[in-house]
């Protein structure tokens, strides 16, 4: 059995559970990929085999209503548009996997977010912005492109910022 090396650089998924900054060592694989989604449930990580792995570019790749919220989220307009991106980040939030969504936001583009989206992403996480240490960074991008839209983000964004 294959077992893979972790050392602290990457993100891994195992199970619904993410671990920020953890990869697979280098020599694993031939090009190591930002992203590995783990089959398997392990105690540690240096025990889980390596036919446990899958290698993904991105979180949306593990995760389909992100996906769909990324492939949407440029044009979001009711709340239709935005549902399974809410009820993706909720059940997250109610398995207390905030290592998950803190990479979600850490990789998602607002730069052509519509606003409805944006407040999305923005009341979603508000939550539990103490558990997540890319809130302040992902808020900072969401008024930085509702400034660039000619909107108000403290009205946009009453009670968050």
């Amino acid at each position: 059995m294959n077992i893979i090396n972790v050392n602290m650089t990457e993100v891994i998924i195992i199970g619904t559970a993410a671990f920020t900054n953890v990869a697979v060592e280098p020599a694993t694989f031939q090009s190591v990929m930002p992203y590995y989604q783990i089959r398997a449930e392990s105690s540690t990580l240096s025990d889980v085999p390596l036919e446990n792995v899958t290698r993904v570019h991105s979180i949306a790749e593990a995760l389909p209503w992100l996906m769909e919220f990324n492939q949407v989220s440029h044009e979001a307009q009711n709340a239709a548009d935005i549902q399974p991106f809410v009820s993706g980040l909720s059940d997250l939030f109610i398995n207390n996997k905030y290592e998950i969504v803190n990479a979600i936001i850490e990789e998602l583009d607002y730069s052509n977010m519509s606003v409805l989206s944006l407040v999305a992403v923005a009341r979603s996480t508000f939550q539990a912005k103490n558990k997540l240490s890319s809130w302040t960074q992902a808020i900072g991008l969401i008024v930085g492109r509702l400034n660039a839209l000619g909107l108000n983000h403290t009205k946009v964004l009453r009670g968050i910022v």
